[in-house]
C-alpha cells in the first residue's frame, strides 16, 4: 500500500470501518443461509486489493464507487425510516428496530462514513497526481 493511503487516516479508517461493518452483516446473513451480501463484499474486497496492487487510480475509483453506494444505501434507509415513522407501517420488532431510532443512527453514521471516504479518496487521488 502506498504512503499516501497509509498516511491518510481520514480515508483509510472510514473505509476499513465500513468494510468491517458489512463483513459482520455478511456473516450474519450467511448464518441464515443468505450468502449474497457476503459474496458481494468478497468481490468488492478482491477488487480493492487488485486495485491497490495494480493501479492506485483504480483503487481510488473503486473507493469512490463504494462511497457512493454507501451514501445511496444510507439515504434509502433514512427515507424508509421517515416513511415508517409517518405511516406506522412496521409492526414487527425486527423492522421497527431496523428503521427506528437505531436504524436512523446507523444510517446517519454510514452516510458520514460514505462522505468521508468519497471526499478523502478524491483529495488523496488529487494529491498523488500532483506529486507524480
Amino acid at each position: 500500500m502506498n504512503k499516501a493511503i497509509q498516511n491518510n487516516a481520514f480515508f483509510l479508517v472510514p473505509l476499513v470501518l465500513s468494510l468491517l461493518f458489512f463483513l459482520r452483516k455478511g456473516i450474519q446473513y450467511a448464518m441464515m443461509n443468505r450468502y449474497l451480501p457476503l459474496c458481494i463484499l468478497v468481490v468488492l474486497l478482491l477488487l480493492l486489493l487488485l486495485g491497490i496492487q495494480r493501479s492506485e487510480r483504480a483503487f481510488f475509483r473503486l473507493s469512490k464507487i463504494w462511497a457512493i453506494l454507501l451514501i445511496f444505501w444510507s439515504i434509502a434507509r433514512l427515507f424508509i425510516s421517515i416513511v415508517s415513522q409517518v405511516t406506522n407501517t412496521f409492526d414487527e420488532y425486527h423492522l421497527n428496530h431496523q428503521f427506528g431510532l437505531y436504524g436512523v443512527g446507523l444510517s446517519m453514521g454510514m452516510l458520514v462514513i460514505g462522505v468521508m471516504i468519497f471526499r478523502n479518496a478524491k483529495k488523496t487521488e488529487k494529491a498523488k497526481s500532483i506529486i507524480n
